[in-house]
């Protein structure tokens, strides 16, 4: 059982859970959701974030499935960017909360770096 929630003596969340309480007796932890296809090919050109997001999507809904769970079970995500530009950021933080995998409501805790 996972209860994400944020309390109302702080902030409003943009596209995150303050809190994420796992009580199950099962916690998996991925690792390594990066840009690669399945013959560990970086995809699109470089600096193409858009294919490169979509691709980490796919691999974070793949390895989900794999263990037997589903974007509503995740407890926390950590994103992280290479580049410190401003708009890039905002447009995969944009596609990714319009994926499947940011779909559960509330989504759980989240990071950028």
């Amino acid at each position: 059982m996972i209860e994400k929630f944020s309390p109302r003596t702080v902030h409003e969340p943009a596209g995150y859970s303050h809190v994420t309480i796992s009580t199950s007796g099962r916690l998996a932890h991925l690792a390594g959701q990066c840009p690669l296809d399945l013959s560990g090919a970086v995809v699109g050109e470089p600096g193409d974030y858009a294919a490169q997001t979509e691709q980490v999507i796919a691999n974070c809904l793949a390895v989900l499935e794999a263990a037997g769970s589903n974007p509503a079970e995740v407890v926390r995500s950590v994103i992280y960017v290479v580049s410190a530009d401003s708009a890039i950021l905002a447009a995969v933080w944009r596609q990714l909360n319009a994926s499947v995998l940011a779909r559960p409501s509330p989504p759980p805790a989240r990071c950028w770096a």
